[in-house]
């Protein structure tokens, strides 16, 4: 919280789902000012608060087939922490700029871009870009245009949790209308994007929470944007949870999305009719389960990773989710 309250004052104000809008007071237009902008860097791995730095850095020169944005809304992720921290799989080089979801407007575009425009909002296509600044610059290649109606949060959010998951639901196994999957972990931020992706796949959700007092306002929320069935993890314990499959057919994917500190759902609750399916972890532990007649079996699986590499596969996932997800 109070990580979050530094990045307000540096940089802007609060706004939904604890993003951060980058303010107009640095945001000018006139080539001069455009010259130097203000950044989060961090010089050595640490907690935030002890070792993130508001610093005035020196703009990147613009090259021929680089476009000049300016930064609207970043948010705080897990993940951007961890990086600050140095827990995180995959680090920048230091000193860095914090933070790796955000959209920003594009200002000016090298020679030698054709595919962006002054005006177009975009998104980074990698992680790394340091998304925590009030202007980047970088290859066009590194950016991915998004609609200029699709609400602020939305475009801002959009290259990390609802991509994951939809490569959740599409990538290890063949779903179609009816099928259902269930999830743990359902009102984070990737859960909240699968059951509305699932819901316009036509899929049927089975939501697990945590017990809390809240409970039935929470449920309220996450049956609003989709959810067919929100159930607590003491639910998913009982015996009782096959009554619920007469009325849904069981899961033909399980999602576990928060190894450490969450129920596992248990893979005798999952479709009877097959012989294998799939168990997605989260934390950046990527794991296949295959049942058989003599038990369970685990083995990674290698996903392919979204970056600037591969930035058509990042278009085409990105433009399916935002036809699909809402606010």
């Amino acid at each position: 919280m109070a990580f979050r309250r530094l990045c307000e004052r540096a940089l802007g104000r609060r706004g939904p789902g604890h993003l951060t809008r980058l303010q107009g007071r640095a945001l000018v237009s006139s080539a001069a000012a455009r010259g130097r902008c203000e950044a989060l860097v961090y010089h050595k791995h640490g907690e935030p608060l002890r070792v993130i730095q508001l610093q005035t850095l020196q703009s990147a020169e613009l090259r021929d087939s680089d476009i000049r944005a300016q930064m609207l809304a970043a948010p705080i992720n897990p993940s951007d922490i961890n990086m600050v921290q140095g827990t995180y799989p995959i680090l920048p080089d230091l000193p860095a700029i914090g933070g790796n979801e955000g959209v920003g407007q594009v200002m000016d575009v090298g020679s030698k871009v054709t595919n962006l425009k002054p005006g177009d909002w975009v998104i980074p296509s990698d992680a790394g870009l340091g998304t925590w600044r009030t202007e980047a610059v970088g290859n066009m290649n590194g950016f991915i245009k998004v609609p200029k109606n699709i609400p602020l949060l939305c475009a801002a959010t959009l290259g990390v949790n609802p991509c994951t998951a939809y490569r959740m639901l599409s990538d290890f196994e063949t779903l179609k209308p009816g099928d259902s999957v269930i999830q743990n972990a359902a009102n984070s931020g990737v859960g909240q994007a699968t059951i509305q992706i699932a819901k316009a796949m036509g899929l049927k959700t089975i939501n697990v929470i945590r017990n809390r007092p809240d409970l039935q306002q929470l449920t309220d929320s996450l049956i609003s944007i989709g959810a067919d069935y929100v159930i607590t993890e003491e639910a998913l314990r009982k015996p009782e949870m096959k009554e619920l499959f007469k009325k849904v057919p069981r899961p033909r994917l399980a999602l576990n999305e928060n190894v450490a500190n969450s129920t596992p759902i248990n893979h005798n609750i999952l479709c009877t009719e097959r012989r294998d399916y799939s168990n997605i972890w989260g934390n950046g532990k990527t794991t296949y389960h295959r049942s058989s007649g003599k038990g369970v079996y685990l083995f990674k699986v290698e996903v392919p990773i979204l970056s600037v590499e591969n930035v058509h596969l990042v278009s085409a996932v990105i433009n399916k989710c935002r036809r699909i997800f809402v606010l």
